[in-house]
């Protein structure tokens, strides 16, 4: 058996490559910067050769919600782990999260062939929003740290903070919980592990 690296087993239509968000990202791209892109190469080249404009053209793409900041949207480091992006920008990542109110579906959760649920981005933002109005009720704060000891199951995403999964044991999570003072604990009563 030869392998022909010339054949393909599949191909997009033209109409699906141009309605592919990375045509349409090179677009915005060549609108907004002028570089011309026409291919995914060019892309990709572009996008190591010029990282402040890619991840700045990133950040109008997506839409994000929030405030770049003024140039320059990245210093880098010498190390990968070390750069900064966006470094005097803001931004509210539920908000950015949350945008969705309707009612497709935000998580589907299967627990070990026990439960199966999903939760609209509706029912979601719904969550969210009786979660926070309940701990501004219990006097959280802005700065206030909030700990969770729950496992994997969609509450243990509905509001932001620091969690430990119960495999973690004792030591582990006081480990943690210690580390960052939390002024509330959220802990599950029960978790299902392999039945």
């Amino acid at each position: 058996m030869t392998n022909n690296s010339n054949t393909h087993l599949w191909a997009p239509s033209q109409e699906a490559i141009q309605s592919a968000h990375m045509t349409r990202f090179m677009r915005a791209v060549a609108a907004e910067t002028g570089t011309s892109l026409s291919s995914f190469k060019d892309l990709y080249e572009w996008s190591i050769n010029d990282l402040e404009t890619f991840w700045s053209c990133v950040w109008d793409y997506c839409g994000v919600i929030g405030h770049k900041g003024p140039p320059p949207y990245m210093i880098p480091s010498a190390k990968m782990w070390g750069t900064q992006f966006f470094p005097q920008g803001s931004l509210n990542y539920a908000e950015n999260l949350l945008r969705r109110r309707d009612d497709e579906t935000a998580l589907f959760f299967w627990g070990e062939d026990q439960v199966k649920r999903t939760i609209s981005f509706r029912q979601l933002y719904d969550q969210v929003s009786r979660l926070v109005q309940h701990f501004k009720q219990m006097g959280l704060k802005k700065g206030d740290r909030v700990a969770a000891y729950v496992p994997n199951t969609p509450e243990a995403i509905i509001a932001i903070w620091s969690s430990c999964s119960p495999d973690f044991g004792v030591s582990g999570v006081l480990d943690r919980f210690q580390q960052i003072e939390p002024k509330i604990l959220i802990v599950a009563d029960s978790y299902i592990y392999k039945g």
